[in-house]
């Protein structure tokens, strides 16, 4: 029989070239998880045949040596690209497994979701690389199937409660992860019940199945996709058992779809912190996105917390009474692994020259800013944002330094900091560098002890706020913040006396809010009463449970 080359191209669900190999590598083995009826043959089930039919039958041969009657199940789009030709040399007997529907999603009927328990299976790996909205479902139902006590559960969306009266939510991501524990908080004030678990890299759609088991969650919350695959695997498991999947964007969002090689997440519930991002999302798909802004965690950052270190002195990394005279910026030169998130990508000088320009005129060259100079399209998918994603890093690292650098001219300055600080920043009698600190540690005291915190918000975010806008404030503290439009969640009485347009209004900001401590002393209370009124993290929970159908009254 004459068959195809070993290797071929193909276009990928995205659009683009794939070469394909039938290489023994490219599949995956997995054994029955239930034998058959005594004395019977191992029924097999080959999920993507690959671009030889017969390789991929022998491969699955040889790892049984009596292997009862064969079926495949093949991506649409994959057996459409590889023609009649290819069809020819399926062999005789080898019969197509008939999936639910057109939907890939549908539920399984019993029957075979009984035969994917009994069978030897063997996966085109290529095949869900390529084509992973198809396979992505198909697979979750096999891992569900081999979940030996799951059961099925209803729909998403339904009048449905866990056990004990309570909504689940799940929180994927480690003890030390930021946000993590904010939103236990959050949630289980609001009356859910939370399960936190660390899901590791590359073994999401694996947890994901043994969690839903184990937890059955009604909302999965993830923030910037923790917890879920970029093939959306681990997405369609918790769908099918019946949770329903949020994903709260809270760093810029098209940085973290560009790591994604599946459109599933147009399917979930989004939630951003910056507004701005809302109908561009809208236009490259997702059917349903809220605005999430950043919030307070009182419990952590509230006065009597932050104020036991006043006379705890050694709790704090500089005395108290330095503080008490200092401007102080807390924060990092860069995020983690920006080099290698930027790789390849480069930005010309004269850009970034004309983007300095823009800071001095108090204009804010950011994000969107550089999607329409570089003419960047599309956002997703691909990695071509990128690009805009490093000028207007580089942007917010020179409105940084150069906030930093105006404070320091105008008093006594101290940034806690990576060392990166100490090449990026002028020599100065009045500037000082501190080691960072730990989040959860000395900064609400900090805060509380500072004569003043300077912000400088990220420009890869157009309309956000960093967690200074709620912490500083719930800490007793005094913030002053560039003028970022994402202020405009809070009074606008409150916003004008507390930010500066650009650098160079820094000094006379600072010398305003020290110039009537009475007046400043009263900002500091509105400003504290408004967040704890509206801006908690319980608050942002119940937007969440709200907005997912899960009010709870």
């Amino acid at each position: 029989m004459n068959e195809r080359p070993a290797r071929l191209s193909i276009r990928d669900e995205l659009g683009r070239t794939r070469t394909l190999s039938g290489h023994p590598g490219q599949f995956d083995y997995v054994p029955p998880a239930a034998p058959g009826p005594e004395h019977s043959d191992t029924p097999g089930v080959i999920f993507g045949l690959g671009p030889s039919p017969a390789s991929a039958i022998g491969i699955l041969k040889h790892h049984l040596h009596g292997v009862g009657p064969i079926r495949y199940v093949d991506a649409p789009a994959f057996m459409a690209q590889m023609g009649s030709d290819w069809s020819r040399t399926i062999p005789l007997g080898i019969s197509a497994l008939p999936w639910p529907g057109a939907d890939p999603s549908a539920d399984v009927p019993a029957e075979l979701m009984e035969l994917l328990r009994s069978a030897a299976i063997l996966i085109y790996k290529s095949g869900v690389r390529h084509f992973p909205s198809f396979w992505a479902p198909v697979l979750a139902a096999l891992r569900l199937a081999r979940a030996r006590t799951f059961e099925s559960r209803p729909i998403p969306g339904s009048a449905t409660r866990s056990i004990r009266g309570h909504l689940c939510v799940m929180l994927p991501g480690s003890e030390r992860e930021l946000l993590r524990e904010e939103l236990a908080h959050g949630f289980a004030d609001a009356g859910c019940r939370v399960v936190r678990r660390d899901i590791p890299a590359a073994h999401e759609p694996a947890a994901a199945a043994a969690l839903v088991v184990d937890h059955r969650p009604d909302i999965f919350f993830s923030v910037n996709f923790r917890g879920l695959d970029p093939l959306g695997e681990a997405f369609h498991i918790l769908r099918r058992a019946g949770a329903q999947v949020a994903v709260w964007l809270v760093d810029n969002p098209f940085h973290q779809l560009s790591g994604l090689e599946s459109p599933f997440w147009r399917d979930t519930a989004l939630f951003v912190t910056d507004a701005s991002f809302i109908e561009p999302l809208k236009a490259y798909g997702a059917a349903d996105v809220h605005h999430l802004p950043l919030a307070a965690w009182p419990e952590r950052f509230a006065p009597q917390r932050a104020g036991a270190a006043r006379n705890d002195n050694a709790a704090l990394p500089v005395p108290a009474e330095t503080l008490s005279n200092e401007t102080i910026f807390v924060g990092r030169s860069s995020f983690p692994g920006k080099h290698s998130f930027f790789s390849g990508v480069r930005i010309a000088p004269d850009l970034l020259g004309e983007a300095r320009a823009m800071l001095d005129r108090g204009e804010r060259p950011d994000f969107f800013w550089w999607t329409e100079t570089l003419g960047v399209e599309p956002f997703w998918p691909g990695k071509a944002v990128r690009a805009a994603g490093l000028g207007a890093e580089e942007s917010g690292l020179t409105l940084r330094t150069a906030a930093v650098t105006a404070a320091a001219s105008h008093g006594p300055t101290r940034v806690f900091g990576d060392e990166a600080w100490q090449q990026l920043l002028p020599a100065s009698p009045n500037l000082a560098l501190s080691s960072s600190v730990d989040y959860y540690g000395p900064l609400a005291s900090i805060y509380a002890h500072a004569r003043c915190v300077l912000g400088a918000t990220s420009l890869l975010l157009p309309a956000g706020l960093t967690q200074r806008h709620f912490d500083v404030w719930t800490a007793g503290g005094l913030l002053l913040s560039d003028a970022t439009p994402g202020l405009d969640i809070f009074p606008r009485e409150l916003t004008g006396p507390i930010t500066y347009a650009a650098p160079a209004d820094i000094p006379a900001a600072l010398d305003r809010l020290a110039s009537d401590p009475a007046a400043t002393r009263a900002l500091k209370e509105a400003w504290r009463a408004v967040i704890l009124e509206s801006h908690t993290y319980t608050h942002r929970a119940r937007t969440v449970l709200e907005a997912m159908g899960k009010g709870q009254g």
